[in-house]
């Protein structure tokens, strides 16, 4: 026998509430080992910068890897969060942001949104395309 056949809206509706599990588990996961690794002692080889940075770098990637807040604000959460851990002050915790190279991907990043808000992407296509032909 075989099995009924779910329609897309229902495999959809599956997804969204798989992938909002999975975001309400990361969500609640990276704060809980954030603060366990907090907690725990220190290893001796580390400093407890090191430590409280690897607590950080635990946080960061389990809220990464399952999107439970919108991965731009993740990306800055160590800005915030470093000096609050008294690991770097706000200078030395901001200057990676600062970079040319994150600035120019920044902006081309930005740009991108604008032209697919925008469907200038769409546009420029069939201008070329009107002027090409289908040859």
């Amino acid at each position: 026998m075989t099995e009924p056949h779910t329609s897309t809206r229902e495999q959809r509706a599956d997804d969204r509430m798989r992938r909002q599990t999975y975001q309400n588990v990361g969500l609640f996961l990276g704060p809980a080992m954030f603060v366990l690794i907090l907690v725990l002692p220190t290893p001796t080889e580390m400093s407890s910068e090191a430590w409280r940075t690897a607590a950080l770098a635990c946080l960061l990637a389990v809220w990464w890897a399952t999107e439970a807040i919108p991965v731009p604000v993740t990306s800055l959460l160590p800005l915030a969060l470093l000096p609050v851990l008294g690991v770097l002050d706000i200078k030395s915790a901001a200057a990676p942001y600062a970079q040319p190279t994150i600035i120019l991907l920044m902006g081309g990043f930005i740009m991108a949104i604008a032209l697919e808000r925008w469907n200038l992407h769409r546009r420029i296509a069939l201008h070329v395309l009107s002027r090409v032909g289908d040859h």
